[in-house]
């Protein structure tokens, strides 16, 4: 849930290409440390083109956590 994937050479962005991925990358290591603090749960259906999922992340200690969901087209 909480180790994004993104293979790609940022270096060969556009400047004002690069600057959306580099906020987005900065907000996932704001919150990085406290995702791996969690315990995941799967959400909703099994992906099937047609069903909501995801995953709940959730800090018993903290009383706090995350969601992640996806739709599939």
């Amino acid at each position: 849930m909480c180790t994004p994937l993104y293979f790609t050479e940022t270096w060969r962005f556009a400047p004002e290409d690069r600057a959306p991925v580099r906020e987005l990358i900065s907000i996932y290591k704001e919150h990085r440390d406290q995702l791996y603090e969690g315990y995941v749960f799967a959400l909703g259906d099994s992906p099937d083109d047609t069903s909501w999922t995801g995953f709940q992340n959730y800090h018993p200690e903290k009383d706090a956590g995350y969601l992640t969901l996806f739709r599939e087209i």
